[in-house]
């Protein structure tokens, strides 16, 4: 769902919004036992309009207070969406075609996480156009989300945006770098042919082509820091036969990351399934895109595959749309928020859950209104972040069981 997010666009403003949550957090769960250890986070997009005139006109401090309004909803780890195509507008060495303002955006995000001590996953997306086939139109979604001619040039770029962090002093807060966005979906992977019986999915046989962006990621984050946690994936829905090809074409990752969605039902006029629905029996397109049934049907494929690795949710949640795929309501995307939260708590293999998104869009998914209000969804997620709770051991965020 990242679409075209990217780092853009400190004074803490926590109490007033602080106050407000508590005021409908009614909402979330009410169960008083402690929070199983997993980091539950926020994506942000950066693309706050309200936060950007409050910070007038000023990118950096408008991404500061991105961070900070994720803080007051007690998040413990936030996305960070960096995008290649901004970073790196021209071909050559990243220490010299790097756009160093663009750069320090990134970094400023991820110190403003520091500062409130919550962890980061960067996730690196968006092909600059001298990276792609040539003829293509350079601000397209195909040319945009087309993968790079050259996966060394994306390895070698991820690489260097990692050690740029590490050298501002903040590698203790970077906890994941995700390598791409929903390469299974058409929209993310254009040049990939649509799956037969599916509308968005692509053909698992492209999954190759995203293993070798996977591989070159890899390896360089790797040898520049065998320590990074690199989290491959980033699927759209639990979709099985995707990872099932991943696993063929020998697919190296220390996380599995996935967005599980849920889709709309046809049978209840295109309201969205809940956490614990699936309308696998009248819905041919729903197994993937499914959160319960899906997410465990995937890691019973993991479980085929010997792979013990840990699954993080890099995107999850519901519109509170009326419109077709929608929660139908505010209230109704609280509800299925705080019902997926105790899901989660139940899922051993799951260590960090990252709800998308901070602030609403037009798909209206977020936490918080456009105009910056809390929705009652913001109550259900801080008064689960709120319970008790420890971080997740370096075992449970790298997965040190498993394949390589």
């Amino acid at each position: 769902m990242a679409g075209a997010d990217s780092v853009r666009p400190h004074r803490p403003a926590r109490g007033a919004l602080r106050a407000a949550i508590l005021a409908v957090v009614a909402l979330a769960t009410t169960s008083t036992a402690s929070a199983r250890d997993f980091l539950l986070g926020i994506h942000l997009g950066f693309d706050s309009a309200a936060l950007l005139a409050e910070a007038g006109g000023d990118e950096t401090e408008a991404v500061r207070r991105h961070v900070d309004k994720a803080a007051a909803l007690g998040a413990r780890l936030v996305r960070i969406p960096a995008d290649w195509r901004q970073l790196q507008p021209r071909p050559g060495d990243p220490a010299t075609s790097f756009d160093r303002d663009r750069l320090a955006l990134v970094v400023a995000a991820v110190r403003a996480a520091a500062t409130h001590d919550m962890k980061a996953v960067v996730m690196l997306a968006q092909s600059p156009c001298w990276a792609v086939p040539a003829g293509l139109d350079c601000d397209s979604p195909e040319a945009i989300w087309h993968a790079p001619v050259d996966p060394h040039a994306y390895g070698r770029a991820f690489a260097f945006l990692a050690g740029e962090i590490r050298r501002a002093g903040l590698a203790a807060t970077v906890i994941g770098w995700e390598v791409w966005n929903e390469p299974n979906s058409i929209a993310f992977w254009p040049t990939a042919k649509v799956r037969a019986g599916a509308n968005v999915l692509v053909d698992p046989a492209a999954a190759d082509d995203y293993v070798a962006l996977l591989d070159a990621a890899y390896g360089a984050l790797k040898a520049a820091d065998p320590a990074a946690t690199v989290l491959g994936g980033s699927l759209a829905s639990a979709d099985t036969a995707y990872l099932a090809r991943m696993y063929a074409a020998g697919a190296r990752y220390d996380g599995l990351a996935i967005h599980p969605y849920a889709k709309a039902d046809p049978a209840r006029d295109g309201v969205a399934y809940g956490p614990d629905d699936c309308g696998a029996g009248h819905d041919p397109l729903a197994p993937p895109w499914c959160f319960e049934v899906g997410v465990e049907a995937l890691r019973a494929e993991m479980g085929r595959q010997g792979d013990a690795r840990p699954v993080w949710f890099t995107e999850f949640g519901w519109s509170s749309s009326a419109a077709w795929g929608g929660s139908g309501s505010a209230e109704a995307q609280a509800r299925n928020l705080a019902d997926a939260l105790g899901i989660i708590e139940g899922w051993d293999f799951v260590p960090a859950a990252i709800v998308y998104e901070l602030v609403d869009d037009s798909e209206k998914m977020g936490l918080l209104r456009e105009d910056l209000g809390p929705k009652p969804a913001a109550g259900a997620f801080t008064g689960f972040a709120l319970r008790p709770g420890s971080m997740p051991d370096i075992g449970e965020l790298r997965g040190t069981s498993g394949k390589d």
